[in-house]
């Protein structure tokens, strides 16, 4: 099973607003497009480091963990995120 994590990363002096997505000491930050929504944002970022990662099977199912957002794996046969469940 494989697992990403996506958090959003405030506007500094130097950059604006991110979103950082990391797994297994890899991470793949990209700017916070304000076109979409914030789970859109959350889900581009994951989809990038997945495919960096070579984990372009199985459906990838989200959750959200405070501000944050999990992505887990069940590697099935086909490369697709889906669903937004939030946690108690």
């Amino acid at each position: 099973m494989y697992a990403i994590t996506t958090e959003i990363l405030g506007a500094t002096d130097n950059q604006g607003t991110r979103v950082r997505a990391s797994t297994d000491g890899l991470a793949y930050t990209m700017p916070y497009d304000y076109g979409i929504s914030d789970t859109d944002n959350h889900r581009e970022a994951a989809r990038e480091l997945a495919r960096r990662k070579g984990w372009t099977t199985g459906t990838w199912t989200m959750g959200s963990v405070g501000h944050s957002m999990a992505w887990v794996n069940s590697h099935g046969a086909a490369f697709e995120f889906v669903g937004h469940k939030e946690l108690p």
